[in-house]
């Protein structure tokens, strides 16, 4: 069965590695079946490959970093939900470990990295008509377009909400829709102070995250895009909440 000295001749290529990404490798491994037995290994077993070897790329001034990456990297995993105790094992003896149902379905580190990749972005608190504007270009790769879209949901949203025509966009739109006192979608149960501090909030949003990427190319990290997704869902609920 492959080993991780197989998998990285040389120890320097895995002490590089995050806790997550040797984490993909190890769950490759335990498809494999790092014990011989796929789909059930102990974390011992991961550590004992690494004392038994001698290879030059492995020295003695490597071992303890790398049992240290390997320990931390099966505690991600574990803390992950994509490997937990065997629940078949007697209690006096709880050692050995198996893949969860998520675990047994990321069979290669190429299916763990997307599936680290997608779970950046927590679907529980993305706004569904975020996701079904937003999701699948986010998913693809194209997180500038994706934050567009979403905040032009929430555009769309604000102007049905409050009546306004189609030629009523962006900043100019959120300030009437939310105007202290006066505006449709304001919440008059706030003082003047809270009903500015959403009204900022809406424009600002606007002016920031979707004016931009309507003008010009906009580079954007799936982290960075991921977040303002969280805030177009923020903002959908408040104007859901007003109309």
């Amino acid at each position: 069965m492959p080993t991780l000295v197989d998998t990285f001749p040389d120890a320097k290529t895995l002490l590089a590695l995050t806790p997550e990404e040797l984490g993909d490798v190890l769950l490759e491994l335990a498809h494999k079946g790092v014990g011989g037995n796929p789909g059930m290994f102990s974390r011992d077993e991961f550590l004992e490959s690494v004392n038994r070897t001698n290879t030059a790329g492995w020295t003695d001034g490597f071992r303890h970093s790398i049992k240290y990456a390997v320990a931390e990297a099966f505690d991600w995993l574990r803390h992950n939900g994509l490997i937990m105790l065997d629940p078949g094992q007697s209690p006096s003896n709880v050692s050995y470990f198996t893949l969860t149902r998520r675990g047994k379905q990321l069979t290669t580190r190429q299916k763990a990295a997307s599936y680290r990749e997608a779970a950046i972005l927590p679907m529980g608190l993305v706004h569904p008509e975020i996701f079904n504007k937003s999701g699948s270009a986010f998913m693809r790769g194209d997180h500038d377009i994706a934050v567009f879209a979403a905040f032009k949901t929430v555009e769309v949203a604000v102007r049905q909400g409050g009546s306004y025509p189609e030629n009523e966009l962006g900043v100019k739109l959120m300030r009437k829709a939310f105007e202290v006192g006066r505006g449709p979608l304001a919440d008059t149960t706030l003082e003047a102070g809270e009903q500015q501090a959403q009204s900022d909030l809406f424009a600002g949003a606007i002016g920031s995250a979707k004016n931009p990427a309507s003008h010009r190319e906009v580079e954007m990290t799936k982290t960075e895009a991921a977040r303002l997704l969280l805030l177009a869902s923020y903002l959908l609920s408040i104007v859901d909440s007003r109309t």
